[in-house]
């Protein structure tokens, strides 16, 4: 009896250490569209962008695109600094992504097909922002906001497009 017990809990410790190893995106769920990543943290899925724009609570936070996203809303990055990283697919829609306050904001492509795009407005204030447009193809409209008090200003343009 003491032997299939051991057997048993063999069992169980192979199974929980293969399911550790398993990423944490096989369990997101279907209406996920992205995933926010903290620094230190697993990633969590969120069914749109507003959502996980709203969990942001430090530096360092990357987005990541599991699927198309489509947003109307104004999109407010105001404390900290934020990336993109469109992963393959598109980020498109009406709404506008604005920088202001003190936040900051990096839109990357790191899927190898290089097939990720833009397509909706950006709006930075550029006085201590930063916009940085790295990689993915982009078409919206930019605008930039300079007030004659404020020296600090960062934009960086970066896009191509990828065949």
């Amino acid at each position: 009896m003491k032997r299939f017990f051991t057997r048993l809990g063999s069992v169980f410790l192979t199974l929980f250490l293969v399911l550790g190893l398993l990423p944490m995106s096989a369990f997101a769920a279907e209406d996920d569209v992205v995933q926010l990543t903290k620094p230190f943290e697993n990633p969590v899925g969120y069914g749109s962008l507003q959502d996980a724009f709203s969990a942001v609570d430090r530096h360092g936070t990357t987005i990541k695109l599991i699927s198309n996203v489509d947003f109307s809303d104004e999109i407010d990055i105001d404390q900290y600094y934020v990336t993109i990283d469109l992963n393959g697919y598109n980020l498109t829609g009406s709404g506008t992504l604005k920088v202001s306050g003190n936040g900051g904001l990096t839109i990357i492509e790191t899927n190898e097909t290089k097939t990720g795009k833009v397509s909706c407005n950006l709006s930075n204030e550029l006085k201590g922002t930063y916009l940085l447009l790295n990689g993915g193809a982009y078409s919206g409209t930019i605008t930039g906001q300079v007030s004659a008090d404020e020296s600090s200003a960062n934009a960086k343009f970066s896009t191509s497009v990828y065949e």
